[in-house]
């Protein structure tokens, strides 16, 4: 089932008491916690929203951080007003769902975040090698460029620059306007900022990151703190970023025992 929220598509499908949002990065869209769904449905309510311009090609619209984040609890009300969720998130997804549970906490029961931790935070900042900085300066601004180029021009970068990071789901969908996110990180940094998740969240947190990719994007302390709170969690896979994919039944099974508890 599929209905708007304003710019969010959403998507519920399973049953359970516990309802668990799933919310994807860039470049990707609700499709890539299909195989989540399936592992999860049985036992828990599964709903994913694909971010703003993500599904609709040729869309060049922008979105402040706190636009989608108000989205994401209109979702909220709507499908689970009485009881906080489960909230998983992946790259982009943890960017809006962290700045979610900063203004909603009352609202997450558990937290599972995927492979982007306390980046942006001083820790952080101070742990970056100058060729891991560069890596991570020129990826993103180039798609913040992409955005402004016309339609064929920038969906073919964009396109071009998921291959070289490897995204796993098809290039078909993939297209400049995903971009939006990094144009309003690098062009709106003052009006519209990236505020870092630094701190251990009061909810029981399972953190899991890649091993295998260049660049990191958590601190050695900030672990260290996720996994010295009881109740929670913290596990590096065997894959690159896309690690739900990549060990999707061996990341299912974490996330089910690690609930379970």
């Amino acid at each position: 089932m599929s209905q708007k929220k304003q710019a969010l598509s959403v998507y519920s499908e399973g049953q359970g008491e516990q309802t668990i949002l799933m919310i994807h990065g860039w470049p990707d869209t609700y499709r890539v916690w299909d195989e989540q769904v399936a592992a999860f449905s049985a036992n828990y309510r599964c709903l994913r929203v694909t971010l703003p311009n993500f599904d609709s090609q040729g869309a060049r619209q922008t979105y402040r951080f706190d636009e989608v984040v108000t989205m994401i609890n209109q979702v909220v009300e709507e499908y689970s007003p009485n009881k906080p969720v489960i909230l998983l998130i992946h790259d982009w997804g943890c960017v809006f769902g962290y700045q979610f549970y900063r203004q909603y906490p009352h609202k997450v029961s558990h937290l599972i975040s995927l492979d982007i931790g306390d980046a942006l935070s001083k820790d952080y900042l101070k742990s970056l090698k100058a060729y891991q900085a560069l890596m991570i300066v020129t990826y993103q601004l180039n798609l913040a460029a992409a955005w402004f180029l016309p339609e064929a021009v920038g969906t073919t970068w964009t396109k071009g620059i998921a291959k070289l990071l490897q995204q796993p789901t098809p290039a078909e969908p993939v297209h400049r306007g995903m971009n939006y996110p990094y144009f309003q990180t690098w062009f709106k940094p003052i009006s519209d900022p990236v505020k870092p998740f630094s701190i251990v969240p009061d909810c029981p947190m399972l953190y899991v990151y890649a091993k295998r990719k260049p660049v990191m994007f958590q601190s050695k302390q900030w672990l260290e703190q996720v996994a010295a709170k009881q109740g929670n969690q913290v596990v590096a896979m065997d894959a690159g970023h896309w690690l739900m994919r990549e060990q999707a039944s061996a990341f299912n099974a974490l996330v089910l025992n690690w609930l379970s508890k």
